[in-house]
């Protein structure tokens, strides 16, 4: 929560983090694994929910999205909420129900946060 000096406005944010994985494109795994893992180990991630966008979902040849937690290293996520959304941004896919479950964890944590005003 940040307080706007002076304008008497309140203002909450919220982090979280959404990442969107093309599960046609197994050659870039290793290379989205250790991007993710970059963002995760983040400190100023700590805690934060994460949002898998399982991508490409339409195509023939796509990962499953059941695969994604071994491929991203999620199943080893111990303080994250996370959830993998099976998606086909093409299509429209997925998307709205992967972004109510970060809503919903957005509103989680406003409920459990103490907040400062600075």
């Amino acid at each position: 929560m940040t307080y706007c000096k002076g304008s008497g406005v309140v203002k909450n944010f919220f982090k979280g983090l959404i990442f969107v994985l093309d599960c046609a494109d197994e050659d870039r795994f290793h290379e989205a694994r250790k991007e993710f893992q970059k963002i995760v180990n983040n400190t100023d991630m700590k805690g934060s929910p994460i949002l898998v966008f399982a991508n490409k979902q339409d195509q023939k040849h796509a990962v499953k999205a059941t695969h994604v937690p071994n491929i991203l290293g999620l199943d080893k996520l111990t303080n994250h909420a996370w959830f993998v959304q099976p998606s086909s941004a093409h299509k429209g896919v997925g998307l709205d129900s992967g972004l109510n479950w970060l809503i919903e964890q957005a509103n989680r944590n406003k409920k459990r946060k103490r907040y400062i005003l600075r």
